[in-house]
C-alpha cells in the first residue's frame, strides 16, 4: 500500500506521471464552466483527434519506412497533408495513383482532383486503382464557357465532401472510413482571378503579383484542421522548376510553385529525384528504356525523424517495385553487406538467410530474376524487411472489422505490398 506521501505533489509543483494535477483539474473545470464542456482536454483524451489512425502505403517498403519510422505500418498516415514534389517525369503522380489503390483496397474512399487533366484510366488500372469506386470531381464552367479547376473551387470541394462524409458517418454512428484526397497538380491550378481572365482583355496572360501563392495560403489555413478531425489525408503533386542563378556561375536554383502555404502546411514532404535509367536487357541494341530508379528524401516530417532517404524502381508499365534496388537500400542502411563495387546494382550481395537467398554473395541480376521468379521467396524479403525494421501491418479499423465479419471476398489486401510489382 503506498505512503500518505507518496500521493502528494512533489515539493516542484509537479504531479507524479499517471496521476491528476490539481492545478490541471481546476483549469479544466474552470473552461469547461465558461467555455462550455470539452473547451479543454488534456492530451491523451479521447475526445481529442490527435495521433495518426491509420496509414497508406506508397507501395514501396522503404519509402514507407522513410516516412514513418520503426514501429508502426508506415506509408502517407491520414489526417495530415502530404506534399510530394519533383522535376518533370520522376514519378510524381505514379506514388499518388499507388496511394489511391493502396487506399481502396484498405477499405478507404479515394478522390482525385485532375487539373492537369491528364489522367489515363487504362494506365491507372494498371497501377491498381479501381475505376468504379475512384471519385473524380468536375470543374464549373467559366464565364468564358471553359471549365476550369481554380484553387478556391477546389478548396471549397474538399470542404463539402469532407462535412457531407463526417454528418454521414456520424448519423449512422459508425467508423469513419479512412479517405485520401489527391490533388494533381498544385502548380497547374489557376487563381479565380487567372481563370476569369478570356482573350482579348486587357489583364489577359498577366497574373497580379503573388495571387496564386495568397489562394493557397488562404486554401491551406482552412483545411488541416478538418483532416485531422475527419481521419482524412491529402496529397499535393507539385512541381519543381529551375530559376535564375544568383549570380554567375552558381547552380541554379530549385523553387515550388505556389508560395510557401503548402510547405508550412504539410506535415510530411517528399522531394523526388531520379537516380538513372532502366533498359530492357532482354533486347540490349536497341536500348530500350522500361523504367528510372528513383531517391526519395522526407526532407519535412512531423510524423517521425526528418531527413531519411528511400531508392526503389519505377517500371513504365507496372509501376513502383519495391524489391528491385532493396539490396542497395539495405547497404545503406546496414542491414546487410556488399563487395565489389559502390555504384548501385554493382558488386555481390550478401543476404541475410532468413530472406531465403544466398548469404555467399549474388549479383543483381540474379537476384532480380529470382525475385521475378520466385513469389515465395518475394514474399520472404518483404517479411524479413517488415520484422527486421518494425514495420508493423497497415490494415485500417474498417479493414480489420470486415475481416473480423469474414468477408474473406472484401477489397482488403495488404496495402504494404505493391500493386504494379
Amino acid at each position: 500500500m503506498a505512503s500518505a506521501a507518496s500521493s502528494e505533489v512533489p515539493p516542484d509543483g509537479a504531479a507524479p506521471v499517471g496521476r491528476p494535477d490539481p492545478d490541471v483539474e481546476d483549469l479544466l473545470e474552470h473552461s469547461a464552466e465558461k467555455f462550455g464542456a470539452g473547451s479543454a482536454v488534456t492530451m491523451n483524451s479521447p475526445s481529442l483527434a490527435l495521433g495518426v489512425r491509420s496509414w497508406t502505403s506508397t507501395g514501396s517498403l522503404a519509402l514507407d519506412l522513410a516516412i514513418g519510422g520503426p514501429h508502426v505500418p508506415g506509408g502517407i498516415p491520414t489526417g495530415r497533408i502530404v506534399e510530394i514534389r519533383g522535376e518533370t517525369s520522376e514519378g510524381k503522380s505514379l506514388i499518388l495513383y499507388h496511394l489511391l489503390a493502396n487506399n481502396q483496397k484498405a477499405g478507404g474512399i479515394s478522390i482525385l482532383f485532375d487539373t492537369e487533366e491528364a489522367t489515363a484510366p487504362s494506365h491507372a488500372v494498371d497501377l491498381g486503382v479501381n475505376p468504379d469506386t475512384l471519385v473524380m470531381p468536375q470543374p464549373k464552367t467559366m464565364d468564358n464557357g471553359i471549365p476550369r479547376w481554380t484553387v478556391e473551387e477546389i478548396v471549397e470541394r474538399v470542404e463539402s465532401y469532407l462535412t457531407r462524409l463526417y454528418l454521414k458517418w456520424r448519423e449512422r454512428d459508425g467508423e469513419m472510413r479512412p479517405l485520401m484526397i489527391g490533388w494533381d497538380s498544385v502548380a497547374q491550378t489557376p487563381s479565380k482571378y487567372e481563370s476569369e481572365q478570356a482573350p482579348g482583355d486587357e489583364n489577359y496572360m498577366r497574373t497580379k503579383v503573388g495571387d496564386h501563392a495568397k489562394s493557397l495560403s488562404t486554401a491551406f489555413r482552412r483545411l488541416p484542421g478538418l483532416f485531422m478531425r475527419l481521419n482524412a489525408s491529402m496529397v499535393c503533386i507539385n512541381q519543381l522548376r529551375g530559376g535564375p542563378p544568383k549570380r554567375p556561375g552558381l547552380p541554379e536554383p530549385k523553387t515550388s510553385l505556389g508560395g510557401r502555404a503548402l510547405g508550412f502546411a504539410a506535415s510530411v514532404r517528399i522531394e523526388v529525384s531520379k537516380l538513372g535509367d532502366v533498359y530492357d536487357k532482354a533486347d540490349p541494341k536497341t536500348r530500350q528504356k522500361i523504367g528510372i530508379d528513383i531517391e526519395a528524401e522526407v526532407f519535412k516530417n512531423k510524423i517521425s525523424r526528418p531527413f531519411r532517404c528511400a531508392m526503389y524502381r519505377v517500371y513504365f508499365e507496372t509501376g513502383i517495385c519495391d524489391v528491385a534496388l532493396m539490396p542497395d537500400q539495405l547497404v545503406n542502411w546496414g542491414a546487410m553487406t556488399k563487395t565489389g563495387g559502390t555504384r548501385i546494382g554493382a558488386g555481390m550481395y550478401q543476404f541475410p538467410s532468413a530472406t531465403g537467398l544466398s548469404p555467399k554473395g549474388m549479383r543483381l541480376d540474379s537476384y532480380l530474376e529470382t525475385m521475378e521468379r520466385n513469389q515465395v521467396i518475394r514474399d520472404a524479403l518483404r517479411d524479413w524487411f517488415r520484422d527486421r525494421f518494425k514495420l508493423q501491418e497497415a490494415l485500417s479499423p474498417v479493414a480489420k472489422a470486415r475481416l473480423a465479419a469474414g468477408m474473406e471476398n472484401a477489397s482488403v489486401t495488404d496495402p504494404n505490398r505493391d500493386v504494379g510489382d
